[in-house]
């Protein structure tokens, strides 16, 4: 007997025809209908009667939590932050003779001297190199290297060894096609952030707890859970098989049409029953809500639910029973037993997902939970197979979600976008180009635009973060509609970049 989707074969079968409504070919959506009574239809997600993508039921919960994490960020004791290692480099490109220059930056020649043995190799200087050292998704030690050259840009990843986690002389990577590539450090150093942008950085790990994860269980689990719930044979003592006989043992039930190699007809009959189904969905729960009285039908279901816990299964409608039956926290837990990878720009269950989380989180009073879900959205921190453009512009970023929870959302997300060599582990990176577009939504636009020509032009800051508040800034001139607010950011962004070195600057004048 296939995976207890038996009653989703149709909806599974468009999943891979279509990306579009790929969210509701996982999910008997009817199942939820009679709790979304006053939600209306808005972009990507569905807003209810108080205009968030939340209910207030969910809002709520969250404002009753919020008192406690601002005691907890008054707690955290004050740190200084350091920037990532960073400073001036060349980069080399070696295509021939390249065992005898390998060999002499091994010996530590002096970039003045190769340049002398070896006059065929290609020598950029004037790179202003940033060393971000970090783990893996295998906890393994990596590197990545990378310039903030305006017009000739360089990036590279390697294993952390002591080969390559330097801050003065060689580095060489892979060989590739005859001809490798070096960069020779001229020492990289590590500044101070200022206190009150270190400030930002401890808010976020403050309010963003750094020892959580959203995801729980073996991730390489995780990654394959998404497959494997659609394909994956049950025994025929399975709980979960049985459970869903018991869910669909009501008066009235249609019957599922017998599997033909005939498509079309077999399309059409399947397309009947599922309109059945869907429409007796109130007799369907009436039922099961009356089974459910039963001690053993209620132990049934956790035997369910804990059966595809450990055997990685997962099903939108076990979670919605579990939710009903069992509890939130439950659910939650089933939730974060496996990720959802998108596959296409159009398939949105990525997002539907961590949505899911973020709800269930605050019912169970898990804001850490929701609050690294909810940053995923804004960020659109989720894995697709191909992400275009022309889907990117209609996700949004859910700002207010944030604001009207009284909690400092300005500070939280510029410090997501500072980067620092000694932040907690797990510490939540925001992207800028996603969080520009959170700004230009925020309610005090003109203050946030001064405040990041601050920051882009104060020289204690390092250039690093100098330069990505920058992006910071350009993106959220051009997400501001027009008039005197966007003017204004857009005269901010030009007299801040007039404060760049080397280039810098007029890089960043062919963006305006």
């Amino acid at each position: 007997m296939k995976a207890f989707y038996y009653l989703r074969l149709l909806s599974i079968l468009i999943i891979f025809m279509t990306c579009r409504g790929q969210d509701a070919a996982l999910r008997d959506d009817s199942l939820w209908s009679e709790l979304d009574d006053d939600i209306r239809k808005h972009n990507e997600f569905d807003t209810y009667s108080n205009g968030f993508i939340y209910d207030q039921h969910t809002m709520t919960k969250l404002e009753r939590l919020i008192d406690s994490l601002h005691l907890r960020y008054k707690n955290c004791e004050a740190k200084t932050y350091l920037a990532l290692p960073q400073g001036m480099a060349a980069v080399v490109t070696v295509s021939s003779n390249t065992a005898h220059a390998r060999g002499a930056m091994q010996r530590n020649i002096g970039l003045e001297e190769f340049r002398k043995q070896f006059p065929a190799a290609e020598i950029q200087e004037g790179h202003w190199m940033v060393k971000l050292r970090y783990f893996n998704a295998d906890s393994i030690a990596r590197i990545y290297y990378y310039s903030l050259h305006p017009t000739k840009e360089f990036s590279e990843y390697c294993d952390a060894t002591t080969s390559t986690d330097k801050t003065r002389g060689w580095i060489i990577f892979d060989e590739y096609e005859g001809a490798f590539t070096a960069i020779h450090l001229d020492g990289l150093k590590q500044i101070a952030i200022p206190d009150r942008y270190g400030a930002l950085l401890q808010y976020v790990d403050c309010m963003v707890d750094t020892t959580t994860n959203i995801f729980i269980g073996d991730r390489k689990k995780i990654a394959r859970r998404q497959w494997n719930s659609i394909t994956e044979e049950l025994p025929e003592d399975s709980c979960v098989t049985a459970f869903f006989t018991l869910v669909d043992n009501y008066p009235g039930v249609p019957q599922k049409p017998a599997e033909s190699q005939d498509y079309d007809s077999y399309t059409v009959q399947y397309e009947e029953y599922a309109r059945l189904y869907h429409e007796t969905r109130k007799i369907r729960i009436a039922t099961l809500d009356s089974n459910m009285r039963y001690v053993a039908n209620r132990k049934l279901l956790q035997a369910a639910v804990d059966e595809a816990i450990s055997g990685g299964l997962q099903s939108y409608d076990l979670e919605f029973y579990a939710e009903r039956y069992i509890s939130a926290q439950k659910a939650l837990q089933m939730k974060r037993s496996y990720s959802v990878t998108g596959r296409c720009s159009m398939d949105s269950r990525p997002r539907k997902h961590a949505r899911e989380i973020c709800r269930l989180a605050a019912e169970a009073d898990q804001w850490d939970i929701f609050l690294r879900a909810h940053l995923d959205i804004m960020n659109d921190n989720f894995s697709r197979a191909s992400d275009g453009s022309y889907a990117q512009a209609g996700r949004q970023t859910y700002l207010r979600e944030l604001e009207v929870l009284n909690i400092n959302t300005i500070d939280l997300l510029l410090g997501s976008c500072l980067r620092a060599s000694n932040t907690s582990d797990h510490h939540y990176d925001s992207s800028p180009s996603r969080i520009a577009r959170a700004l230009a939504e925020s309610k005090d636009r003109a203050a946030i635009s001064k405040l990041l020509k601050t920051m882009v032009s104060d020289t204690t800051l390092d250039l690093n973060n100098r330069v990505s508040i920058a992006w910071l800034l350009y993106g959220f001139t051009q997400h501001l509609e027009g008039g005197q607010v966007k003017a204004q950011a857009k005269r901010d962004f030009s007299e801040a970049i007039d404060q760049f070195p080397f280039g810098l600057r007029e890089s960043f004048r062919e963006e305006e």
